[in-house]
């Protein structure tokens, strides 16, 4: 089963965070304010294979980048 971890937006951005119980994992993050032809949106869809298992409301880095949205760095 796939849950919405975190889903807000502050201002221009709104991040996206899914999460599974088999440790599947994906992110968007998205300029809500861009112009169409301008937008964009980037982020990561996966099972990082290794992570050890962990506590409850426990948390990892698994991904880090960069990318552009409306001609922004992010």
């Amino acid at each position: 089963m796939i849950l919405v971890a975190i889903a807000e937006r502050r201002g221009a951005w709104v991040p996206v965070v899914l999460t599974g119980s088999d440790g599947f994992e994906a992110s968007c993050t998205s300029d809500a304010t861009a112009p169409w032809f301008h937008k964009g949106s980037f982020g990561f869809v996966g099972k990082p294979g290794n992570v050890a298992a962990l506590p409850a409301r426990g948390i990892a880095a698994t991904q880090l980048g960069t990318g552009t949205t409306a001609d922004k760095p992010l």
